[in-house]
């Protein structure tokens, strides 16, 4: 081989090696760039999504607080009609509105699961996050179960007895969400009920 022919074979090396050089780094460098904006993408939804669930636990914060105000101001009253009419005495009058239990939503909570969101997010932040909807759940748990002991009883005069022990134990659960809630939307939660009032529905 004469030294034309090397310097060209080693001219053609030396093009090759910087080629696929150049192809493996653009190669990595694309797998970096697409990986990070994956990232970048990921890393919004998961805030636009924790976001979305304060927000939701705060308008069902807001809901709690009404439903709680109605069963606290209701149950005294309740409470006294009942001792009453087991004395014989003439019925206490009230304005009862149904259970009024708060109407509450899971709809980003709901989405923040499917698109497994909490495997992003803070431990701490993800389980006081899943405790406050838990309580939220446990809470409707209550107003079913009252629901259909009230639905069974309908017709019986049971209803004195049903009701009051139901609103306490609304409460209780209202005050157990709203305890859970109070830290992730910056707001006091009010004490236990049953420092509020002296007479008790059990």
């Amino acid at each position: 081989m004469e030294k034309s022919d090397s310097v060209y074979v080693k001219r053609s090396l030396g093009v090759v090696l910087f080629e696929v050089i150049a192809i493996v780094f653009g190669v990595v460098l694309g797998l970096w760039v697409g990986e990070w904006y994956e990232d970048r993408e990921r890393g919004e939804f998961v805030a636009e999504s924790r976001r979305s669930m304060l927000d939701e636990l705060g308008n069902n914060y807001a809901e709690l607080v009404k439903a709680r105000q109605y069963h606290l101001a209701l149950l005294p009253k309740m409470i006294a009609d009942r001792d009453a009419q087991k004395q014989g005495l003439e019925p206490v009058p009230y304005a009862y509105r149904g259970f009024g239990t708060a109407k509450t939503t899971t709809a980003a909570y709901d989405t923040a699961v499917n698109a497994s969101v909490f495997a992003y997010l803070d431990p701490a932040d993800s389980r006081a996050i899943v405790n406050a909807y838990r309580a939220i759940e446990a809470m409707n748990t209550v107003d079913s179960r009252y629901r259909l002991a009230n639905a069974m009883a309908a017709g019986t005069g049971r209803f004195i007895d049903i009701v009051p022990i139901a609103f306490g134990d609304f409460l209780w659960a209202e005050d157990e969400a709203m305890q859970t809630i109070a830290p992730l939307i910056d707001e006091e939660a009010p004490e236990f009920w049953i420092n509020e009032i002296e007479a008790s529905p059990y």
